[in-house]
């Protein structure tokens, strides 16, 4: 039961970034207002980890639910740490998470460009 759940949030995740992507062939408006919602679920998913935590960062709600159910503690540092991306990526090839968070935020960065600026 486990399995089949964690393969279900990670297939929401992966949906959820494909769609982020796809995004970027569409509409400006429809993708400013996605990516503000995936930064504030991941910002208030922050604040909530602050409490635990001490210090804030950015963090997933998919991620640290799917964390949770492979049985890890919410304070671990499997929640806060790593991304959905670095786990699917580490299996093929090793990229540092901070190459991945910066490409992340290129790609917020661009959003915000083509939103207020196209």
């Amino acid at each position: 039961m486990k399995k089949a759940a964690v393969l279900g949030l990670n297939a929401l995740h992966l949906l959820i970034i494909l769609t982020f992507f796809v995004l970027f062939f569409f509409n400006a408006t429809v993708h400013f207002i996605y990516a503000l919602v995936l930064l504030l679920n991941q910002f208030i998913m922050g604040i909530l980890l602050w409490w635990h935590i001490k210090k804030f960062k950015l963090v997933c709600a998919l991620t640290a639910l799917t964390k949770k159910i492979e049985g890890h503690k919410l304070t671990d540092k499997e929640n806060y740490n790593t991304t959905f991306l670095h786990n699917v990526t580490k299996r093929f090839i090793n990229i540092k998470p901070l190459y991945l968070d910066i490409t992340g935020w290129f790609c917020i960065f661009l959003v915000f460009l083509r939103y207020f600026w196209v």
